[in-house]
């Protein structure tokens, strides 16, 4: 039987279909059943003949089958001649029984037990919040596409969780920053309302003091709101949806050319790689919202050029937008995607990279920022083309 095994194991893994793997076990079954039987019949048909003395030779099994006694069975012989003709005419039934319950039971441990037993496994770990047991199963049948489709959904689960664990955790940042910055508008609201309070009843508060108080009341007033603006423009960007259509390469090269001499206030320049596709699987509108944003980011700290250079592979549409400015500090090159970071917080709250880290995220690529060899500032955009 161990070859017997060895043989189903080996077409149990080339199989694709549990109906056919069925088919394969019931015909094995039957070829045994056959076997057992025509030894069953061989055997009692020998004896039968060997006790009464019969020297007739058979030439096939179909007369073993049927086979009778001509002469008269002697008295003291009726009862084991008769055992065997039962055995020999029943043993059918018996070894049709056997049969199927060997494949049920064989059928049932080789292509329904293991893949259920990982199954449940899987299962029982996903209910435990464990996520690490894979469900792995190889037979190239349904169960494999089953166990297959379970360890997608335990994968998308992983991702899912991590995925919450990054925003809670940028959430907490962002709250962090915005409850920092927050302080410094309201601590100079603060003193100039103590200020007025204290000495505006007593008549020493000049017009002049009074109008610089009140201007400094309005101007962080003012970056409140920016702030407040701010953390609704992040709400909205994690509610937008990623739309990806074939879009005419050359229609996308040339709105991005438009947009950048509309853009930028000094020399732009265009460079595109030799070889690009016809078309291109994207969502232009967001790769448009991430141009904008990083050749505004781009013109300000640039001295006179500032050039977009676009490159295309299997998978990726890329867009390095480089300045002839200072570049970025070590400090810069950590924190300049960070929400409300910049240089010069009286104007700017750091938001367009925020804004540019956000959605290339959300068109599965990557925002980068580094320094030119020759000097300048460097960012690179990925967006996922497939």
């Amino acid at each position: 039987m161990d070859w017997l095994d060895e043989q189903l194991q080996r077409i149990r893994l080339t199989n694709k279909k549990l109906t056919a793997s069925l088919s394969l076990y019931i015909f094995t079954g039957i070829i045994l059943a056959v076997f057992a039987y025509m030894v069953t019949v061989s055997i009692c048909v020998g004896w039968e003949k060997l006790l009464l003395d019969e020297a007739d030779s058979m030439d096939s099994y179909i007369e073993m089958i049927f086979y009778s006694h001509n002469a008269g069975i002697p008295q003291q012989l009726v009862v084991p001649v008769t055992i065997l003709q039962l055995i020999r005419h029943f043993s059918v039934i018996l070894y049709a029984v056997l049969a199927i319950v060997w494949i049920s039971r064989k059928f049932y441990k080789d292509k329904i037990l293991q893949p259920l037993i990982i199954m449940n496994e899987t299962i029982e770990g996903i209910s435990r919040k464990d996520l690490s047991i894979a469900c792995y199963y190889k037979s190239g049948d349904e169960f494999e596409r089953i166990c297959s489709g379970l360890d997608q959904m335990r994968v998308q689960l992983i991702q899912d969780q991590q995925q919450i664990i990054r925003t809670h955790e940028e959430q907490r940042q962002l709250n962090s920053i915005f409850a920092h910055d927050v302080r410094t508008p309201l601590a100079v609201i603060q003193s100039n309302v103590e200020l007025i309070r204290k000495f505006h009843p007593l008549g020493t508060l000049t017009e002049q003091a009074l109008n610089d108080s009140l201007d400094k009341i309005g101007r962080n007033v003012q970056r409140l709101n920016d702030f407040t603006f701010t953390m609704q423009e992040i709400q909205k960007l994690d509610e937008i949806d990623l739309n990806k259509r074939q879009q005419h390469t050359q229609t996308m090269i040339q709105t991005i050319q438009e947009t950048g001499n509309a853009i930028v206030t000094k020399e732009f320049r265009l460079i595109v790689s030799s070889q690009f596709p016809e078309k291109i699987n994207c969502d232009l509108p967001l790769i448009m919202q991430v141009v904008e944003n990083l050749l505004t980011n781009a013109d300000r700290f640039a001295k006179n050029i500032v050039s977009l250079t676009i490159q295309f592979d299997a998978d990726f549409l890329y867009l390095f937008v480089q300045d002839d400015g200072a570049g970025f500090s070590k400090e810069d090159i950590q924190h300049a995607a960070t929400p409300y970071y910049s240089k010069d917080k009286q104007e700017h709250f750091g938001m367009g990279l925020t804004i540019c880290k956000t959605l290339t995220k959300k068109h599965g690529g990557i925002l980068r920022l580094s320094n030119g060899v020759n000097g300048g500032a460097v960012i690179s955009a990925a967006f996922n083309t497939m």
